[in-house]
């Protein structure tokens, strides 16, 4: 049946009919019933389209539906920029399922151009979109995994876990098998960033269960690759060098194989083996000269370690500072993307303020015209005094922004004063194998020199450590200066700000332990009593659970706060909608405190 339809589809496209409207409109429905199944076939059929035929609002489908079934065919669609007009037209036609589909797919296209900060804000609006909507679990999904994506990249591993986990739900519910495969393997693959061994192993495990997992080779050769590399982490060099020698005979992908190559020659060094280490790292080399975004600080830094093998120091040290290098440049010109998606943004509603405040002053026009002069001299004072408002609204944003990047400058200035350190540890290195020379072999001084040469470069690996933690922790204040931004939109009482505000400061690291005797005082006066005398079937676990959901924290703050496994928070919330009745607990508590 379903090739029957393909078939028809193409006869379409090539006869020009003669009720286009009518047609058209059918050829579009059609075509969008097929493209989950069989995106190759319907991509062929778009292709061969007769647009001319096509409305406005006709051709913006047809636009989404050719950058959806691009997308879903792996083809590159960072050029398919008519997708964002598509999107404006669809809003504007009010047909919520298509502009919720066309949001997500401007999103995907931003998000292939390297523009997260716009992309998030897109998918945060289509997955405001589909909160309306019943039957998109697996659009809502499809939102959640990308927007995962995003918080991984940006190096937020316990963020991208959160929408990651979200995503295999609504996949499970909309028996999206293949896709709830690969939610769960980025799961695994976030706990392993994380140096969560076990419970990446875990999910590894539940993703080659699976029965799509033996039916997709790109899934188990990534997973194969990932267990390979926490074997390696433990000390299992042998092992890891079987799998990733397994990996590899699965994968024809170039940019993977770069990166298995590169795998192979840290599992080689594991093993004492410099040769083939060297062997490895030079195909790795070659592949990298043919893909785009090369792994290239993997390679200067085994490349840095086979020359310290090889004892062969002062080459050691240059690939280093090449890899120091590029790393600092690839995080620099990432910072500098999102800075300038910041004042974008910034820019943004400072304009569309502007705007609203003239509609004001001409609405204001037209009462005067129409109304007495009593009316006027009210709209007036009323106007007066949303201008001073606002102004302050927007004094207190540019201050909260600016302590934010005081906070970024000084990660900075700490990741400086690390590699700094690492040079002057390298430089100690290189005195002491020359004076271990010196000395000659098996003396007295040689031992103690061995000594010294480990400790340096155990203080080299804690230093590169506390570098990726600081470098982590920098991409984190900058994404907390657009999240913390809409904070600034909600109507919060001067309590729950300040609420807000320690919370911040814990999970940043800047004070100790917190509990719930600490946060509740923050809250509502008397706003736990109120939500158990409302909720008489919750118990008090049950309760302060839901108090935290209101203010938008994550289930793992709210698990660090009572505290609870990560788990069992978000059981315990389905568990509280299913005995309340509803779908949104922080919307059902904000009416109770509206009462």
């Amino acid at each position: 049946m379903k090739h029957c339809l393909i078939f028809l589809l193409i006869l379409a496209a090539c006869n020009r009919p003669t009720d286009t409207v009518g047609v058209a409109d059918q050829w579009l429905h059609d075509a969008g019933a097929l493209v989950g199944d069989a995106p190759d076939s319907i991509l062929a059929v778009l292709q061969t389209a007769d647009t001319t035929v096509f409305n406005s609002l006709q051709y913006a489908e047809y636009i989404l539906l050719k950058v959806q079934a691009k997308d879903k065919t792996d083809r590159h669609i960072a050029g398919d920029t008519a997708i964002f007009q598509a999107k404006e037209l669809l809003v504007a036609a009010g047909d919520t399922e298509k502009a919720a589909r066309a949001c997500f797919y401007a999103g995907r296209v931003l998000q292939e151009r390297d523009s997260e900060q716009p992309a998030l804000r897109i998918y945060l609006d289509a997955l405001q979109m589909v909160k309306r909507l019943e039957n998109c679990d697996y659009l809502k999904g499809l939102i959640h995994f990308y927007i995962g994506e995003l918080h991984y990249d940006k190096g937020q591993p316990n963020g991208a876990i959160e929408h990651y986990r979200t995503s295999a739900g609504y996949f499970e519910r909309s028996q999206q098998k293949t896709n709830e495969m690969f939610a769960w393997n980025a799961i695994g693959t976030s706990f392993m960033i994380n140096k969560q061994f076990d419970s990446a192993l875990y999910y590894y495990n539940k993703v080659s269960k699976m029965p799509a997992y033996t039916d997709d080779p790109w899934i188990q050769s990534n997973v194969i690759r990932n267990i390979g590399i926490i074997s390696g982490r433990t000390g299992e060099s042998e092992k890891a060098r079987k799998l990733f020698a397994q990996a590899l005979r699965s994968t024809a992908d170039d940019r993977i194989k770069a990166q298995l190559y590169i795998c192979l020659s840290q599992a080689y060094l594991g093993l004492k083996r410099t040769d083939s280490a060297e062997f490895y790292i030079e195909r790795a080399l070659a592949l990298c000269e043919q893909t785009p975004k090369p792994p290239m600080a993997s390679v200067y830094e085994s490349l840095a370690k086979i020359e310290n093998d090889k004892v062969n120091y002062q080459k050691a040290l240059e690939y280093a500072q090449k890899q120091i290098a590029y790393e600092r440049l690839v995080h620099d010109r990432y910072m500098e993307a999102n800075l300038a998606e910041f004042e974008k943004k910034y820019n943004y509603i400072a304009e569309k303020e502007k705007n609203n405040e003239l509609t004001i002053r001409n609405n204001q026009v037209w009462i005067w015209l129409l109304g007495s002069l009593t009316a006027c001299l009210i709209i007036l004072a009323g106007s007066l005094a949303w201008v001073v408002w606002s102004r302050k609204l927007m004094a207190r944003k540019d201050r909260k922004i600016g302590e934010l990047n005081l906070e970024a400058d000084e990660h900075r200035k700490e990741i400086a004063s690390l590699k700094e350190a690492i040079v002057r540890e390298q430089e100690t290195i290189r005195k002491l194998e020359i004076e271990k020379n010196a000395a000659g072999e098996d003396t007295p001084r040689s031992g103690e020199i061995d000594v010294q040469i480990k400790k340096s470069e155990k203080n080299i690996d804690l230093l590169s450590e506390k570098i990726r933690q600081s470098c982590a922790m920098e991409l984190k204040v900058h994404l907390k200066i657009y999240e913390r931004y809409e904070h600034f939109k909600m109507n919060y009482d001067e309590k729950t700000r300040e609420f807000l505000m320690i919370i911040d400061r814990h999970f940043y690291g800047e004070t100790g332990k917190i509990n719930w005797d600490t946060v509740s005082p923050m809250m509502p006066k008397n706003f736990e009593k109120t939500v158990k005398n409302k909720y008489k079937k919750l118990n008090t676990n049950e309760v302060r659970l839901c108090c935290l959901l209101l203010f938008d924290l994550s289930y793992t703050d709210i698990a660090n706060i009572l505290p609870l496994a990560q788990g069992s928070a978000y059981t315990t919330a389905n568990r509280i909608k299913g005995k309340l009745g509803i779908t949104n607990i922080p919307e059902a508590l904000k009416h109770l405190l509206r009462k």
